[in-house]
């Protein structure tokens, strides 16, 4: 048959209280009730002479915030968290002092903390398996990574692209490979000598861009281009290219296409060919093409060197 708890009830009172538990008493439970904002302590303190494996339990049901007080049960003070959600208490005597144990009401939220476990006091096995999703991850800014380039062993943090290079060892010189590419329509492929495209914007001071590979397509139209069909990516104001395509080998055609440049070598010792801190430019040698009605895409793979 159910059994009827015989309560004790205590309040608590924004300027401080002592609430006492006797050792005379004939309680099974004690409540806490009660709201304020504490100025002043609200203590339960045990009244009498108390014997090993004495046990008190106590159901805290008050809503408090702290404005300069606190809660403590039998010695131990509730936290901010703990003092504002309903909880348990559950109080024993070890022959020295009160062994506290707190403990969340199933409607507490935000109560568990980091500073709740000690370290491997949850183990792998007890997680189950996509016990997390994606979702549940804490955020991070965009285009960063998580990881550890601590040179020690830390827990993981956000790491910007530029330390991921550095982890993977692709941040300097001739490591790390850019991708650049640009759709270049009709008009403007009829103008490309007298106005050449950036394709990759100048680098910075003391730096030049080198291409490594480049290639273009063309999905054709009705009519070819004609005159002035040589192709070349080079830097702005240098004297030959760094990549070039014949005007038979891809501007001239008559179908749908996707070439592979040819990177260009320097013939003399006086050529320019690498301009230091200069953009990349595509562009049509030679005077303007004629004719022609199909758009083009040139796509580059570039380093970024120190000069």
């Amino acid at each position: 048959m159910p059994k009827i708890i015989n309560t004790q009830i205590f309040t608590v009172n924004a300027a401080g209280a002592t609430f006492t538990v006797n050792d005379t008493d004939t309680f099974s439970e004690y409540v806490i009730g009660g709201a304020a904002a504490l100025v002043a302590n609200n203590s339960v303190i045990f009244g009498g002479t108390p014997l090993l494996n004495m046990n008190v339990r106590i159901r805290y049901e008050a809503t408090c915030t702290n404005a300069g007080g606190t809660v403590t049960i039998l010695g131990t003070v509730l936290n901010n968290v703990q003092m504002g959600q309903p909880c348990f208490a559950d109080c024993n005597y070890n022959g020295t002092s009160w062994d506290v144990q707190v403990y969340a009401d199933a409607s507490s939220t935000g109560w568990i903390v980091s500073t709740d476990f000690s370290p491997g006091s949850v183990n792998t096995a007890a997680i189950a398996n996509n016990a997390v999703t994606h979702a549940k991850y804490q955020t991070i800014a965009d285009q960063t990574f998580l990881g550890n380039v601590s040179g020690g062993t830390t827990n993981p943090s956000a790491l910007t692209v530029a330390q991921m290079q550095t982890a993977l060892g692709v941040n300097s010189g001739y490591a790390t490979v850019y991708y650049a590419s640009i759709t270049i329509p009709t008009a403007s492929v009829l103008t490309l000598n007298a106005t050449p495209l950036t394709i990759v914007a100048a680098p910075g001071a003391g730096l030049a861009i080198q291409v490594v590979s480049a290639t273009a397509s063309m999905t054709y139209n009705t009519t070819a281009y004609a005159t002035s069909g040589v192709l070349n990516i080079l830097s702005l104001g240098s004297v030959i290219s760094q990549a070039s395509l014949t005007a038979n080998g891809f501007l001239f055609g008559t179908v749908t296409r996707n070439v592979s440049f040819e990177i260009t070598k320097s013939a003399t010792i006086t050529d320019t060919q690498i301009g230091v801190n200069t953009p990349l430019i595509v562009q049509v040698g030679t005077g303007n093409p004629t004719a022609g009605d199909s758009d083009i895409t040139v796509t580059v793979l570039y380093r970024i060197l120190p000069i």
